[in-house]
């Protein structure tokens, strides 16, 4: 009996709590996958002011229920409240440390540093009084079991993967001789490094290659970009669906940030539900998927490495399009929907 099973048998319910503020959580994804595999699931956004009182409310609608408690990323706060409201440890979809990205990524250190601390401590508390963590990747787990001293068998490597529901539509298009166009989507973080892509669109002569960026990088629009087409706005689901499939080549992370070589974006696993190829900075995960041709990567900041990976991969399309069919086998093997979701069953029974 596989573990979806297990879980219909003993008609357990699985509850999903969420800070109302944690939006474009990653648990949405292992939520919405369990939902299709008919798994009991509720989820429950708490409001940050009164987080006690709004819990204990919803907590007691469950106290003759089996059910188990899982804290949603980004929403470390709530991991000591449900413990102390339940008397039970619950499980805990970390994804990342807060101090990534608040810290790392945002350099938010607060007056004399206090978010610095305060993040710091809000991952420790949360990891120590929750019975599991689950990360995206396993450079990840290492490095939190380093940095926090969590105990090995404490932290499990769960892929984000992608909530398929989301996009309706498939990618059709190839490479071909009349060009490609290049995609970037993302925010104007340190490590998505935009100035590498900015130089490269700057430098490059080739007609042939078109750019989106679909960013809500506000600094963007003072650029004059030749060839490129920018997406400032909110995108819609069904709007970035048609984006994706009007795309020959997604690019990844463009920086050397540290963070890159223990995280894993989500338009990587947009990439490829796609099949579209991967262009990304050589970081310790990207570099291990490159070398079985699931992905292209260049030196990391360069960006005339990114401009020259780009060309290439125009003059071979024979090659690209094999990187594409790659990194949608890689998806449907290892980063499905219905993969990790029936990873995470595995893993809180």
């Amino acid at each position: 009996m596989d573990q979806i099973e297990v879980l219909k048998g003993k008609r357990t319910v699985l509850v999903f709590l969420s800070l109302e503020t944690a939006i474009h959580s990653r648990s949405v994804n292992y939520f919405d996958g369990l939902i299709k595999l008919k798994v009991n699931c509720k989820w429950h956004n708490i409001p940050n002011k009164n987080i006690l009182k709004n819990l204990k409310r919803i907590i007691s609608d469950y106290k003759n229920t089996n059910c188990i408690f899982i804290v949603c990323s980004p929403s470390h706060l709530l991991v000591p409240y449900v413990l102390l409201t339940t008397r039970k440890r619950p499980y805990f979809d970390a994804g990342w440390p807060l101090y990534d990205g608040v810290i790392s990524s945002r350099r938010n250190f607060g007056v004399l540093g206090a978010n610095l601390l305060k993040t710091f401590f809000i991952d420790l508390i949360a990891m120590v009084f929750s019975k599991k963590i689950f990360v995206e990747t396993y450079q990840q787990q290492n490095r939190i079991r380093n940095k926090y001293f969590i105990k090995k068998e404490k932290l499990v490597a769960l892929p984000t993967g992608f909530q398929e529901s989301r996009f309706t539509k498939q990618n059709q298009l190839l490479p071909n001789k009349e060009g490609v166009v290049v995609l970037f989507r993302g925010g104007d973080l340190i490590e998505a490094g935009i100035d590498v892509l900015i130089d490269a669109i700057k430098m490059n002569q080739n007609k042939n290659i078109k750019f989106v960026i679909v960013s809500n990088s506000a600094r963007l629009k003072s650029f004059t970009l030749p060839n490129t087409t920018l997406i400032n706005n909110y995108v819609s689901d069904k709007d970035l669906n048609e984006i994706y499939c009007s795309a020959n080549i997604v690019l990844g992370q463009l920086s050397s940030h540290k963070r890159t070589n223990w995280t894993i974006p989500h338009k990587f696993y947009e990439a490829a539900y796609m099949g579209l190829p991967y262009l990304t900075s050589n970081s310790a995960p990207m570099l291990e998927l490159s070398k079985n041709e699931f992905v292209k990567v260049f030196k990391a900041d360069d960006s005339i490495a990114l401009l020259f990976a780009i060309e290439q991969m125009l003059s071979d399309p024979s090659k690209t399009k094999i990187l594409g069919i790659n990194i949608k086998r890689l998806y449907e093997k290892e980063f499905s929907q219905h993969l990790v979701s029936n990873l995470l069953a595995k893993n809180i029974i």
